[in-house]
């Protein structure tokens, strides 16, 4: 039979099966039977979970079961242990390791229990008694033995093994440390001894480096005093480098944080420079001779020299003790004062032949010759400004010689005639007279008088430095030492006042209430006239007192004092700066020096 046959054949068989079953088909077949397995699977999984739960919840109760004995299990045990514990430390009074061993496995214990029972916790806090107490004999434990590496430490200490002092130091400090973090319920940590212990690990690993340094830095002082410069450098670079790891690691444990460091630097610098400086100073040396032989522009080229290349040491090594502000001065006064001295000396030659012809009377006038040495030592001063080559004094002195030296005739005429010798001491020889407004005004070109401008009259309204500037004055222009008489010398010249005449003073009953000429009155018995009366006189205290005081001393009344209060010769301190119309002085001239 053909395929095409067999396929008919069945074609036909299902068709009339279909004819006879309306509702059988192949599709709902398969359906109902789909929906059969549905059913029977539902059915069995019912049946097995509902099995399954009645497992699981007899499992559930026989574990809550279990779990309740153990943890009342880990209670009973735990509070056994913790009370053995306490019973020996409070009744027996001694917990030895026997007791430290109970209380761990009571501390085991409980944190068990609790770990387990983590839904209440530990309803009676027993685990931080029993933690706390643990912790207490721990931090007790580790106290002791970082006591007993503080021992060793010290003892390392003394034999100066400081590598094994600061490793027993920091196991100390380690175990102190351990008593801070992990023990903190006995409250046992010591912050001074953990500061302690730090600061004594720190010395004794930064004391041999500081010593190293200072054997470093004394060994480029050797150096230093036997002139190997690049030896000393190399010393002091070394102990710099000590001083450093001091500086950064272990600061504050020795004095010599910064000053020392400095110090070092300086050292250093002035190793490095030394050499410099030793030929800087062979240049002065030769160039201070060639001005000594008269080789002034040799001299000054070799001085150029020396300060240019100071400049450079400054720069390249400011901290070394050879360069400085003061030093680089001193070399600059050193300089002008070699280069300037040929200079000097004949400019003091030629001013002490200006003093010799004025005291022998022979120089005239002096004003020319003043004024060209005044050219002169102007000139050096402006050619070497950085020290004062000519003292001020001197060169005052040819100021007021080439203005006033005109005068030196006739203020040489007028004390000839005024100078007499002082009784007992003939080398001290006082005016006579107080001083002019005529011999004021020659000497020093000014006249301030408050009473009438007369050349004959004395001057007065001067204040104490103004006598001062007169005398210094009158002395150049005399080439002799002038200066105010003291308060005895005045008495001296003043003698027995029980021969005193009311004719030798102008007192307020016979002056009209005026000043008189100078010399107008009698006589004293030495030849002095109005030292009483008239105008009283700046003197000097007799015990040359401190010059820096604001006062000095008047005598010898005016012509508004009572004849009777002049025969006590009255005197009284003034202040300096005063200026009174009552009041003028006279001048001694002191031979004894000369």
């Amino acid at each position: 039979m053909t395929k095409r046959k067999r396929n008919a054949k069945k074609r036909g068989s299902r068709g009339r099966l279909v004819r006879r079953f309306p509702l059988i088909n192949t599709r709902n077949v398969l359906w109902v039977i789909f929906g059969l397995s549905v059913a029977t699977t539902a059915a069995y999984t019912s049946f097995r979970l509902s099995t399954l739960n009645v497992d699981r919840s007899a499992i559930a109760v026989r574990d809550n079961a279990e779990e309740r004995r153990k943890i009342e299990h880990l209670e009973t045990q735990s509070r056994d242990r913790w009370e053995r514990y306490v019973s020996a430390r409070d009744f027996r009074g001694k917990v030895g390791e026997k007791e430290i061993k109970i209380l761990a496995e009571a501390l085991q214990l409980r944190e068990e229990y609790v770990k387990l029972n983590s839904k209440r916790g530990d309803p009676a806090l027993l685990i931080e008694s029993i933690r706390k107490e643990w912790q207490k004999h721990q931090a007790e434990e580790c106290l002791k033995q970082s006591r007993k590496a503080q021992a060793m430490a010290e003892d390392a200490m003394l034999r100066k093994d400081y590598g094994a002092a600061a490793k027993a130091f920091e196991e100390a400090l380690a175990l102190e440390d351990k008593i801070a973090d992990e023990y903190r319920l006995a409250q046992a940590s010591n912050t001074a001894r953990r500061a302690l212990l730090n600061r004594r690990m720190r010395f004794a690993r930064g004391f041999p480096i500081d010593q190293e340094g200072r054997k470093l830095e004394r060994e480029g002082d050797t150096a230093m005093a036997e002139k190997q410069w690049d030896l000393a450098a190399e010393k002091y670079m070394a102990a710099r480098a000590n001083e450093e790891i001091l500086n950064t690691n272990y600061s504050r444990l020795f004095a010599t944080e910064f000053s020392r460091k400095a110090k070092l630097l300086a050292k250093h610098e002035t190793a490095r420079s030394s050499a410099t400086h030793e030929e800087i100073q062979k240049i002065i040396s030769t160039a201070m001779r060639l001005a000594d032989t008269g080789q002034d522009a040799k001299a000054e080229a070799l001085w150029d020299d020396a300060m240019e290349r100071y400049r450079e040491l400054q720069h390249a090594f400011p901290n070394s003790v050879h360069v400085n502000k003061e030093t680089l001065l001193k070399l600059r006064e050193q300089r002008e004062k070699n280069l300037s001295a040929p200079f000097l000396s004949k400019l003091k030659r030629e001013v002490d032949a200006i003093d010799a012809s004025l005291r022998a009377g022979t120089g005239g006038d002096v004003s020319q010759a003043s004024h060209r040495l005044l050219l002169e030592s102007t000139r050096i001063q402006k050619k070497y400004p950085n020290i004062l080559t000519v003292d001020q004094e001197t060169h005052t002195k040819l100021q007021c010689l080439s203005v006033r030296g005109h005068a030196v005739p006739a203020v040489r005429r007028i004390l000839t005639q005024a100078l007499r010798p002082l009784p007992g001491a003939p080398a001290l020889q006082l005016m006579k007279i107080e001083v002019s407004q005529e011999l004021y005004s020659a000497v020093t070109g000014e006249n301030e008088s408050s009473a009438a401008r007369r050349k004959d009259f004395p001057v007065d309204s001067v204040d104490y430095m103004d006598t001062l500037r007169f005398c210094k004055n009158l002395g150049w222009l005399t080439a002799s030492l002038i200066r105010l008489p003291t308060r005895k010398e005045f008495l001296d010249a003043v003698g027995n006042t029980t021969t005193f005449q009311p004719s030798q003073a102008w007192s307020y009953e016979n002056s009209g209430d005026g000043v008189h000429a100078v010399g107008t009155s009698q006589a004293n018995a030495h030849g002095f006239h109005d030292l009483l009366g008239n105008l009283s006189e700046w003197v000097e205290e007799d015990n040359l007192v401190d010059p820096s005081l604001n006062t000095a001393l008047e005598i010898g009344g005016s012509y508004q004092t009572s004849w009777r209060d002049l025969s006590t010769i009255p005197s009284a301190p003034v202040l300096k700066r005063d200026r009174s119309r009552l009041r003028g002085f006279r001048i001694l001239q002191d031979n004894s020096k000369q």
